[in-house]
């Protein structure tokens, strides 16, 4: 068994996917928040604005605030808008 698994590969392996959890961990709110941005407009053919993503790990909860969705054909209008949103 020891022929097929490297103690270096696998230090490494491990390394590498510590590093990217770490960095998921870092920067999640940043991720969501622009993931949220991106498909709702897309989705809805305008801009979207998400002012602040909160997210709480123990108990899981995400938090979304400054939620603002602009009409596609009047700009200056939002569809619709929230100040703040949960799910746990």
């Amino acid at each position: 068994m020891s022929r097929f698994l490297r103690i270096k590969g696998l230090v490494s392996f491990i390394l590498v996917m510590a590093v990217i959890a770490g960095l998921l961990y870092v920067f999640a709110e940043t991720l969501i928040k622009k993931g949220i941005e991106t498909a709702a407009g897309w989705s809805l053919g305008a801009e979207v604005n998400v002012a602040s993503v909160e997210l709480d790990y123990s108990p899981l909860s995400l938090k979304v605030n400054g939620f603002q969705a602009t009409h596609a054909k009047q700009p200056t209008q939002n569809m619709f808008s929230f100040s703040s949103a949960s799910a746990s």
